[in-house]
């Protein structure tokens, strides 16, 4: 992909990535689903080290175990790095959809954590809270804050609705720098990508570059 779509060196990418855990079977085999499987692999280490982009989201972010919770923190991280992303990355093209829509449920609390610096206590994940303090939300930034805050104002205002609808290119609009949205887009994703298209309003290029099938 690197090839075909090049980055600069230290980019981001906001990658909405979730771990569950393995389980053992009764014949001592190791269960779980092909994305536990791909992300707690070496392989997919090294893939991450190759593909020229750093995550937004630290690796606890990504295991953590309760979903929503690390929904809510990768969107905490895409956004405390809104200008270095250049790719809006997730395995199926439902999750960015949920993502997006988790962003426009949560936007007003997203930013109070950005101004102040801190995590509000709806994320009760030692873990989180302790690698997001470490990592993540090391400062209070009501500059940053006050600008996403307008900048979703803007996007569910009277204006707004009468040019297509609430969150039409928010994308665009949150990450400037975002050059394509990567996911599995065909088959049974292939119904969420009307709704990307309205997300990106057309103005960011849908990337389906890999195939999946059960």
């Amino acid at each position: 992909m690197c090839r075909i779509y090049p980055v600069k060196p230290g980019s981001r990418i906001l990658e909405f990535l979730f771990c569950g855990k393995f389980s053992t079977t009764q014949g001592g085999l190791r269960a779980g689903t092909a994305t536990t499987h791909m992300i707690r692999s070496d392989a997919f280490r090294m893939r991450q080290q190759r593909s020229g982009f750093q995550s937004c989201s630290p690796q606890d972010v990504i295991l953590a175990a309760d979903c929503r919770q690390s929904m809510y923190c990768h969107l905490l991280c895409g956004l405390l790095h809104a200008h270095e992303v250049e790719v809006l990355s997730a395995p199926f093209a439902f999750t960015l959809v949920e993502a997006l829509r988790t962003l426009e449920a949560e936007w007003r609390t997203l930013c109070h954590d950005i101004r102040s610096g801190e995590l509000n206590q709806k994320i009760t994940d030692p873990v989180l809270r302790a690698t997001m303090a470490e990592h993540i939300l090391r400062r209070p930034n009501p500059e940053l804050a006050d600008s996403i805050a307008a900048k979703c104002r803007s996007l569910t205002s009277k204006r707004a609705l009468e040019s297509g609808g609430a969150w039409k290119g928010v994308v665009r609009i949150l990450w400037p720098r975002c050059t394509y949205l990567l996911s599995i887009l065909t088959g049974a994703m292939e119904v969420y990508v009307e709704k990307l298209e309205f997300y990106t309003a057309g103005t960011v290029p849908l990337v389906s570059a890999d195939y999946g099938a059960t």
